[in-house]
């Protein structure tokens, strides 16, 4: 990296302390701050070479909307009625492909008896509709990949039909907040979220409404079990449920703001 010319720029979306999905990773835990002149990345680090990017507002917001674009979107989410139109016809899905701390499985486990999980990714797989699905996606004619633009359109689709979604991150720690708690809200699930850190200390507290997705905590899997069944099971209790807005009043404000100091950061360069 030292020998590149011109101006350098470290982006990571993932989490890189410890307990990281590779080991590797650790070792730019730093972000390289002091060696590229702008690093990206979700952590929270004091540094003038550091702004603070997570990785989820690449999948939620398109590279080209506009204030009114955004602002839009999160009307049309926090919308009752766009959550509540959407039929659904399944209990709960997790699509990943690992587990690596072991959270995903002891979720999926609590919860299968409340009803059956539909595992549709590599990871606990018990149901192929999703993967026969991708198969009919078109291909890179070159490396014989779909678009992930495609899939990722594809994936928010199929989690419409549920009416939860369980979406742990790699890892739970203050700042790391992924595009999965988005998704099961944009798709108009109930998002069953591990992540982020402390729930009280979650952040994107300008965004995000905490009382909008249940929370995960080791030591309290019964209280939440029995939240989802009378989720499930009652329909009253479900609509209320459904009738939080998940984004907070200043979301697009807040997004804004982030795009464009993301955007005067480049231009800077």
């Amino acid at each position: 990296m030292k020998f590149i010319k011109g101006k350098k720029v470290f982006y990571s979306g993932e989490y890189l302390q410890e307990m990281t999905i590779n080991n590797q990773w650790r070792a730019f835990a730093d972000h390289c701050v002091n060696e590229v002149d702008l690093a990206l990345g979700f952590d929270y680090i004091d540094h003038p070479n550091y702004l603070r990017f997570p990785i989820w507002l690449l999948f939620f917001i398109h590279p080209q909307a506009s204030f009114k674009d955004i602002k839009q979107k999160i009307e049309l989410i926090n919308n009752p009625a766009y959550r509540l139109n959407i039929k659904k016809t399944a209990f709960t899905c997790l699509i990943s492909r690992h587990d690596t701390n072991g959270i995903r499985r002891k979720i999926v486990n609590g919860f299968n008896e409340v009803d059956i999980i539909t595992c549709a990714g590599k990871f606990m797989n018990n149901s192929d509709e999703l993967i026969n699905l991708e198969k009919q996606l078109p291909r890179n004619y070159k490396k014989g990949e779909f678009s992930f633009d495609v899939f990722y359109t594809l994936k928010k689709d199929y989690l419409k039909k549920f009416k939860f979604n369980i979406c742990a991150e790699n890892a739970s720690s203050r700042g790391y907040i992924s595009e999965k708690l988005f998704d099961a809200i944009e798709s108009g699930c109930i998002p069953i979220y591990w992540g982020g850190g402390d729930k009280k200390e979650f952040v994107e507290p300008d965004i995000i409404n905490p009382d909008a997705f249940l929370y995960y905590e080791e030591g309290k899997e019964d209280e939440l079990i029995e939240q989802v069944k009378k989720l499930n099971s009652d329909k009253k209790e479900y609509e209320s449920f459904m009738s939080i807005p998940p984004f907070q009043g200043t979301a697009a404000e807040a997004i804004w703001t982030m795009l464009q100091e993301f955007e005067n950061r480049l231009k800077n360069l």
